[in-house]
């Protein structure tokens, strides 16, 4: 979890629009 959540931080900062995309995924497997 820890290691996938550093992916998205960083993909955050380097394509904000691409974060969203990934935060959602994220928390559809999070929760």
């Amino acid at each position: 979890m820890d290691k996938q959540f550093c992916v998205y931080i960083l993909a955050s900062k380097r394509n904000g629009t691409l974060y969203i995309g990934v935060t959602s995924q994220l928390a559809t497997r999070v929760w």
